[in-house]
């Protein structure tokens, strides 16, 4: 329950930028209809909410943190409750982004075309480099603005380029050119559904372990 709570007080934080969540799905959509880009909403959408999951470890000011210590918790459940709100909010843009994407597929009269995948591949990937991205920051000594900035923007556009090569990869996969691809592309392309669901569990395992790193760090 002390987990929940903090999950609560950071996911609280995040969501105070609403307004900027609201403009970008709205450019997501309008670049997606006017583009003709089918599922880019979706990882357009995963991408801005890996960057918008950092708010709470940049909003931090020294109130904020002796309120936090005030509350009774166990160690470690401040910790294990922002890796949680980070994986709950990329899961909430991943869903909207999945949104997007079937009402933009219905406007231009596209198959709705493994979108549940993409949403499941999409979470997936930004549950992992979220985590990465907390374990980093708060190993971090140094508070240099630049180096922080980057830390928090790298893992995003990583993130969208790379959601956007494989996306063309497996297009070209449709056109029967898959000789031309290495058998783990085709496996992946064949087994999508697979794939999706084994990439979710392993980011799960991947943040569980990282979140018990930054445990032992603020201890």
């Amino acid at each position: 329950m002390e987990i929940i709570k903090f999950m609560k007080l950071d996911l609280r934080k995040i969501l105070q930028q609403y307004k900027l969540l609201v403009l970008l799905a709205i450019v997501a959509s309008v670049v997606t209809v006017a583009g003709d880009m089918g599922n880019w909403g979706l990882l357009y959408m995963g991408f801005a909410g890996l960057i918008m999951a950092t708010a709470p470890l940049f909003a931090d000011k020294a109130t904020e943190r002796g309120f936090y210590n005030l509350l009774p918790a166990h160690d470690g459940s401040r910790t294990r409750g922002r890796f949680l709100a980070g994986t709950v909010f990329v899961g909430i843009t991943s869903l909207i982004g999945l949104v997007i994407a079937v009402v933009c597929n219905m406007i231009q009269g596209r198959p709705q075309q493994n979108v549940i995948e993409g949403f499941l591949y999409v979470w997936a990937a930004g549950v992992i480099f979220n985590s990465i991205q907390y374990v980093i920051l708060s190993l971090m000594k140094s508070k240099n603005p630049q180096i922080l900035g980057l830390v928090r923007i790298i893992p995003g556009f990583i993130m969208f380029f790379g959601g956007s090569y494989l996306q063309s990869l497996s297009d070209e996969a449709d056109q029967n050119v898959l000789i031309a691809l290495t058998e783990v592309i085709e496996y992946v392309i064949n087994h999508l559904m697979l794939c999706a669901w084994m990439l979710m569990g392993s980011a799960l395992v991947l943040t569980v372990i990282l979140t018990e790193i930054a445990v032992r760090k603020e201890r």
